[in-house]
């Protein structure tokens, strides 16, 4: 099967005996008979008859989105509508992890328990903001913080503690049990939960559309956007049934598409439901 055939490809492709359409045909076909005239037929089969002059015009003959592939096959070849829909919900803000570390007798030698890492869940800086209880010195990466799990008074201590991650990284939380008087249990209980700003990724769900016909053509772009469309980069409509954005693509151009949101709290919806009009 081939896709985004010129007509003079298409052309041939039905010499060899295969059904021709354009991308946007889903009910019809060109096919060429054995006396080698071309013909126009559609898959429901309540017709064949000789090609018109309202079948095919200058479109058909400058467009570059002919295809042997039948409408249930599209996916196969990479052919998309000029319907164009993507969108989801971003987020969320905020990411909890909750675990308990375990606990140890009076009978536990002194030493670290219970290691555990923690890494940041998000594509950007991220804050970990760290509390729970110890019996009796937390360790963060490896380090005791003076003053949680002082041994020198009754467990359990309880701590809370702040720290900022960068993109990719992660800390460590342990459990330092440090006998004393022949009491030493150990414990540490910690709940974590990851916040972080805005991410800084603002455009989502790009997308090329070429240009589908040998020549220049008026393209018009209607739909919805939430919250921005942002076309070769730049912001340009915004809103539910914006006002249609036309525009010129010479032949062999494309445009990209892309939504945008301003949004700051999660989770929100940023995508768009789309439709380009191509007149030659």
């Amino acid at each position: 099967m081939q896709a985004h055939l010129s007509w003079p490809a298409a052309r041939a492709v039905a010499a060899s005996g295969s059904r021709v359409r354009r991308a946007a045909w889903t009910d019809r076909f060109v096919f060429r008979t054995a006396g080698g005239l071309h013909w126009l037929g559609d898959y429901a089969g309540t017709f064949r008859r000789v090609v018109r002059g309202a079948d095919f015009g200058r479109a058909e003959f400058l467009a570059l989105d002919w295809t042997d592939a039948d409408p249930d096959q599209d996916h196969c070849v990479g052919i998309e509508a000029d319907t164009y829909q993507a969108g989801g919900l971003i987020g969320p803000q905020t990411f909890t992890d909750q675990i308990n570390l375990g606990s140890g007798g009076n009978s536990m030698p002194a030493g670290d328990y219970g290691m555990t890492v923690f890494r940041n869940p998000f594509p950007s800086e991220a804050t970990a903001d760290v509390s729970g209880y110890v019996d009796n010195w937390v360790l963060f990466n490896g380090v005791p913080e003076a003053g949680w799990g002082n041994f020198y008074t009754l467990p359990p201590h309880n701590f809370a503690k702040k720290l900022l991650i960068p993109e990719g990284g992660s800390f460590t939380l342990a459990c330092r049990n440090a006998p004393y008087s022949g009491f030493n249990p150990w414990a540490l209980v910690a709940n974590v939960t990851w916040s972080a700003p805005f991410i800084a990724r603002p455009d989502y769900y790009e997308r090329t559309v070429a240009n589908p016909f040998a020549g220049p053509v008026a393209v018009e772009i209607t739909g919805n956007v939430f919250d921005t469309l942002i076309l070769d980069g730049i912001a340009t409509r915004s809103g539910v049934a914006f006002e249609p954005l036309s525009f010129s693509l010479a032949a062999g151009s494309s445009f990209t598409i892309a939504a945008r949101s301003s949004r700051r709290d999660y989770p929100y919806f940023v995508g768009y439901d789309l439709a380009a009009t191509f007149t030659l």
